[in-house]
């Protein structure tokens, strides 16, 4: 079974900003999963610890550390979209664009099988880079979410053209909310 997130609407002049009340439920929802994996790491941690070895022990504290860490990303990305204009849109050449991200991705993900599909050669999309960037990564984050601890972990980026829309998919194996 894949779980599916999309971005599937233009990225043309004309589109609505999110509403303050879409920016505080995905803020809720990101933060909520976050703060969740860590309260299960540290109360199995705080279970088991007269238990654990100094090995088992110190392999809970890393996965608490990379929860903050994806914590300190998620602020560090509202930090410097907020430092951008999101209606400040303008021509981004896609495919540059998509092989960038794709790049990045591909480097921070190094646990995760990546199957990259861009089946559409789309040419130019109007939006502001960093606001995509920033909207995919999140999705890639609760993607990574989704598959951790996962023997098989499998996220498929996909990219199609749709008349005048241009469709990412941000798909994986996970079980799900």
């Amino acid at each position: 079974m894949m779980n599916e997130s999309s971005i599937d609407k233009p990225l043309a002049p004309d589109t609505p900003v999110p509403s303050l009340e879409d920016i505080l439920s995905t803020l809720r929802h990101q933060l909520g999963n976050s703060v969740n994996a860590l309260k299960v790491t540290l109360d199995v941690l705080h279970e088991n610890f007269d238990l654990f070895d100094d090995e088992k022990k110190k392999e809970y504290l890393e996965r608490a550390q990379e929860v903050l860490a994806r914590q300190q990303g998620l602020i560090d990305a509202m930090r410097s979209y907020s430092n951008v204009n999101v209606n400040d849109r303008k021509p981004v050449e896609f495919v540059s664009f998509w092989e960038s991200f794709v790049d990045t991705v591909s480097r921070r993900t190094k646990t995760v099988t990546m199957n990259q599909n861009l089946q559409a050669r789309p040419g130019r999309v109007m939006g502001s880079p960093i606001a995509i960037q920033t909207v995919l990564i999140q999705l890639l984050d609760n993607a990574m979410d989704a598959v951790e601890g996962l023997d098989d972990q499998r996220i498929e980026l996909s990219v199609t053209e749709e008349a005048e829309w241009t469709r990412i998919d941000v798909k994986d194996n996970g079980c799900g909310i």
